[in-house]
């Protein structure tokens, strides 16, 4: 926050300064940029599922897995994707081409 306000000296220009700061923060990469990421098929299906809607307790019904493995699952595709929660590595996957 105290970023944000540092960029808007004028109430007038506040609209400009919060395009300057979302044309910045879109700009920064959002997933991992310095190693290939691969992740195992139990991953990359229970990615799937979350990308489909799937809560974590119907992904581990689905998939015939515990609720458990599910969310330690989808940490570690976080944690691999870079990724703040399970949207954004959801996304990170898409982008990469690891789910379809």
């Amino acid at each position: 926050m105290h970023e944000l306000q540092e960029s808007w000296p004028d109430p007038d220009r506040r609209d400009d300064a919060l395009l300057r700061l979302l044309a910045r923060v879109l700009s920064t990469p959002t997933g991992p940029a310095d190693k290939a990421v691969t992740l195992s098929p139990a991953q990359r299906r229970v990615l799937t599922a979350a990308a489909a809607g799937l809560a974590e307790r119907e992904a581990a019904a689905a998939l015939g897995i515990s609720h458990a493995t599910v969310n330690k699952t989808l940490a570690t595709c976080r944690r691999l994707l870079a990724a703040k929660n399970t949207a954004h590595a959801v996304a990170n996957a898409f982008r990469l081409g690891l789910i379809s």
